[in-house]
Formats: structure tokens, C-alpha cells, sequence
């Protein structure tokens, strides 16, 4: 065999073996601490206020505020965008020439 193919083949043995290593690590299940547990509460109470408060917002939503909104974020765009165009254009010069 090529010195190079054996390499390999050994990289691809140690990898392979690491892989399989870390799985069984993982698959552990430990008892879960405090910390973890206070964690999982905080986070599932977030989840909880968050698809409340979309909730909310969706019975909220007023489409003609909507659309006014989204005509200004349009127009607003389209006045901005040359001149951030040519702020980049002069930045890139300044900078790289």
C-alpha cells in the first residue's frame, strides 16, 4: 500500500472511532442538576410568554396600519439606497486603494 492510502485509512479509523466514542458519551443520561432543571423552567416559561404575546399581536394586527407601515419602510429604502451605495463605493476606494 501507498504511504498516503495508509495515512488515510488511519485518519479515517481515528475519526470514525472518536465518532463512535463521543456517541456513547452523549447517549449518558445523567440526572438532571438544578441548574438544569431551573433552566428547562425558564426557558419553557419564555417559550410560554413568547406564543402568548404573538398571540396577542396577531389579534392586534390592523392590515391598513400594516400597509402604511410597509409603503414607508419602501419609500424609505428606495431614497436611502443610492446614497449607502455610494457611502460603500467611496468606503471600498478609501480603503483598498
Amino acid at each position: 500500500m501507498n504511504p498516503t492510502q495508509v495515512t488515510a485509512v488511519s485518519l479515517l479509523l481515528l475519526l470514525l472511532s472518536t465518532g463512535i466514542q463521543s456517541y456513547r458519551i452523549q447517549k449518558r443520561e445523567e440526572p438532571p442538576t438544578y441548574l438544569s432543571q431551573v433552566q428547562n423552567v425558564l426557558s419553557s416559561s419564555f417559550e410560554q410568554a413568547s406564543t402568548k404575546a404573538k398571540e396577542l399581536f396577531d389579534k392586534v394586527r390592523i392590515p391598513a396600519v400594516e400597509e402604511k407601515v410597509k409603503d414607508a419602510y419602501e419609500k424609505t429604502s428606495s431614497y436611502v439606497t443610492p446614497y449607502l451605495n455610494i457611502f460603500y463605493d467611496q468606503a471600498y476606494h478609501w480603503l483598498y486603494e
